[in-house]
């Protein structure tokens, strides 16, 4: 087979090439792992090509109705309540006062889910279960009209109840943070008896007096994700998803800029962006963003992979020579010995 060479331009071309493709990756996943509140549930939810299904499965209680179901979230609670307690050391007042701040955040969130929004969250229970039926029915060759219906109704439903699952996330939050703040002040030995300031969340009067006012906590003892449910389909979880993707992206932007291991890292670069382009495909006739920006830059990707581009300007160069060096070596045919 014959040897094709490089011209000076071309090799050039092909390192500025390998360096910007390096570059917008390396910046993306710079981009996320400073942006703390970085998820890949938007994506996943505005997912309309291929795969669309399948991913937006990995989205755990897509529409809430977990956490806005009382039953369901208080025996999430009670259960994560119990391993941290089964964990510390604490005499039966602290425990005492542990249930006393607990009960009072869980009535508070009985009566805003079982009293407060009771109708409305009965009606939208209604409307999210038929959405899910209708969503399980459409694939992706189904008519556009009807995949445009439902996600009409998903963006209803989803603005409807957004600051029902704030308040509940408020609520949670707040119980953490005071439940932390006890056990921070119990362990260090120091007593805090001023009450519950006025920005705290409200709590039954009977309770007041003995809830100890949360101070800044240094160790955190009880824990627990909003999003604590899993997937339909679970793939990984949300949070290891979201980390593995950042390292990808950081990791594959790291190897083409420096040239190391170009092969390996356009082949990942390759298959993250045509995870993209699955989830995220549709005809042009239907008048979506294209996926044009990712076709082109899996093409150059493609030739980076197939040029082993990291052989000119990078570190690959010396990995290639240096093992085809040590190739030669060591299955090097002795010379015969002339007479």
């Amino acid at each position: 087979m014959p040897k094709f060479q490089f011209g000076l331009l071309a090799i050039i071309a092909l390192i500025l090439l390998r360096f910007v493709v390096g570059w917008h990756f390396y910046q993306s996943g710079l981009e996320k792992f400073e942006n703390p509140s970085y998820s890949s549930t938007p994506f996943f939810r505005s997912a309309q090509g291929p795969g669309a299904k399948f991913f937006q499965d990995q989205i755990p209680d897509r529409y809430g109705l977990l956490r806005l179901d009382y039953t369901e979230t208080a025996k999430d609670w009670d259960t994560r309540l119990q391993d941290a307690l089964s964990k510390q050391r604490l005499t039966e007042e602290q425990t005492e006062e542990v249930n006393t701040i607990y009960k009072g955040y869980k009535d508070q969130l009985e009566w805003y889910l079982a009293k407060n929004i009771a109708d409305d969250l009965a009606s939208y229970q209604l409307e999210a279960t038929s959405l899910k039926e209708l969503q399980n029915e459409l694939d992706f060759s189904s008519p556009d009209y009807q995949k445009q219906r439902a996600r009409t109704r998903e963006a209803k439903l989803l603005a409807q109840s957004a600051p029902w699952l704030k308040q509940v996330e408020t609520i949670r939050s707040n119980l953490e943070n005071d439940l932390n703040g006890l056990a921070n002040t119990t362990q260090n030995g120091v007593k805090n008896n001023a009450n519950i300031d006025e920005n705290s969340p409200k709590i039954a009067p009977k309770d007041k007096k003995t809830v100890k006012k949360p101070v800044a906590s240094a160790k955190k003892w009880y824990e627990f994700p909003s999003q604590s449910y899993r997937p339909v389909h679970p793939l990984l979880p949300n949070s290891t998803l979201d980390d593995l993707t950042k390292w990808v992206l950081l990791a594959i932007g790291f190897m083409l800029i420096l040239g190391l291991f170009t092969r390996l890292a356009s082949l990942a670069g390759i298959a993250f962006l045509a995870s993209i382009i699955w989830i995220t495909w549709q005809p042009v006739e239907v008048g979506i963003s294209p996926t044009q920006y990712q076709e082109i830059e899996l093409i150059a990707l493609f030739l980076l992979l197939a040029t082993a581009a990291g052989r000119y300007g990078g570190l690959d160069y010396l990995i290639h020579h240096g093992c085809r060096c040590c190739f030669r070596r060591c299955f090097r045919r002795p010379e015969k010995e002339t007479s």
